[in-house]
């Protein structure tokens, strides 16, 4: 019987690339892409890396790391073709597009590629943007100028990347409500930190008050934000239903701009619609389960009587804090600094070490429980979600 060998397999041959085929490739995509085309591909993952990086905190009343303004990064060099150029303010953004309020005109105009592929961390309602005006008198975004202030939260789907809610704003407006949805003092603690951070100043509104049944109720639901009214900050109960507190608002809110958030259902769209009843803004009811409904799907800038400026805002059902050093979160507690100087380590976290005179505190009742515990919890998930710079 003829033995039969193990017959070598054929080698594959690998495609053997053509340099000229890939040279006239490259100079086709140069020719209808234009000579920056890698270039941009390039700075868009440098872009990428920096916004992934972990924001560092500044002290309480600063800003935490603003949008890059260098037009190398954000914007595209003023056009030959272009017949005019400007500045103006965002007052709504779209997919690549944002209109712009500019020399009384409302604008459509277009973005960069390198500014609409990161528009949620770079562009937001309230930044002031440089523009330029083609032949075919459409506009274009040049840059983005720096901003003073701004209100940001963390990307859900990436912790470490922020998503700008809004820009050069002189105070946030945080609107709670006592009944559907509940009043949530810790949300209100988030918010607090977050406005901090961004260097505006917060206002406290709380809505639906004609929904508690008696005086007595409504004092009591009061009484729980003793804290913040020790604090210095404004509290502003509220009703659109009633009127109640209504002229308080828009005399707090004339000739500034202002950004409001807050839980969804909480009444946001219904408080500027009773600032003026002409906007006729969309309301929806809450739902039975007390949670709020989505009635708001994008940011946008109102210009209301009486020289009111508004950046109505999504409701937001969680805020994160981002990267944010532990250590560092007392110091948005005030009244958890003033007892710290006595605990026996300077590093105290007023968790679980021994000699703590924040807990101790605490426990002479000096300290309000819910302040506390929502301190504690802050400190708990920013350890386990390892944020820190």
């Amino acid at each position: 019987m003829k033995k039969t060998g193990n017959k070598k397999r054929a080698k594959r041959s690998r495609p053997v690339h053509d340099r000229q085929s890939k040279k006239r490739l490259q100079q086709e995509v140069m020719a209808q892409y234009g000579r920056d085309s890698g270039q941009a591909a390039e700075q868009d993952d440098r872009d990428w890396q920096a916004w992934e990086a972990p924001l560092t905190p500044g002290r309480p009343g600063t800003q935490v790391e603003e949008t890059p303004a260098d037009p190398n990064q954000t914007g595209v060099a003023v056009d030959d073709s272009a017949i005019a150029t400007g500045a103006g303010q965002v007052v709504a953004l779209a997919s690549g597009l944002c209109w712009v309020h500019m020399a009384e005109q409302r604008i459509q105009a277009t973005l960069p590629s390198r500014l609409a592929r990161q528009q949620r961390s770079h562009l937001a309602v309230g930044d002031e943007v440089r523009l330029q005006q083609l032949e075919d008198t459409t506009w274009r975004v040049l840059d983005v100028l720096p901003r003073r202030t701004e209100l940001s939260r963390p990307d859900p789907q990436n912790p470490r990347r922020r998503r700008l809610i809004a820009a050069n704003i002189d105070q946030v407006v945080i609107v709670a409500s006592v009944v559907a949805p509940p009043l949530r003092l810790a949300l209100i603690d988030r918010y607090l930190i977050t406005v901090d951070r961004g260097g505006a100043a917060p206002i406290i509104v709380i809505n639906k008050m004609d929904l508690l049944p008696d005086d007595g109720a409504r004092q009591r639901h009061l009484a729980t934000l003793d804290p913040y009214v020790e604090q210095g900050l404004p509290i502003l109960p509220c009703s659109t239903h009633s009127g109640r507190g209504i002229e308080a608002l828009r005399a707090a809110l004339a000739g500034k701009i202002s950004v409001v958030v807050g839980h969804s259902g909480v009444g946001k769209s219904s408080l500027l619609n009773a600032l003026d009843p002409s906007y006729k803004i969309q309301t929806a009811a809450v739902s039975s389960g007390g949670s709020g409904r989505h009635t708001t799907t994008g940011s946008g800038l109102y210009t209301l009587e009486g020289g009111i400026r508004l950046i109505d805002t999504p409701g937001i059902r969680e805020l994160g804090l981002g990267a944010l050093d532990p250590l560092h979160l007392q110091h948005y507690f005030p009244e958890l600094q003033g007892f710290s100087a006595g605990c026996r380590f300077s590093n105290c976290t007023h968790l679980h070490e021994p000699d703590c005179a924040v807990r101790q505190a605490l426990r002479d009742g000096a300290i309000e429980s819910h302040r506390f515990n929502t301190y504690r919890r802050l400190m708990q998930s920013l350890e386990d979600e390892d944020l820190s710079p």
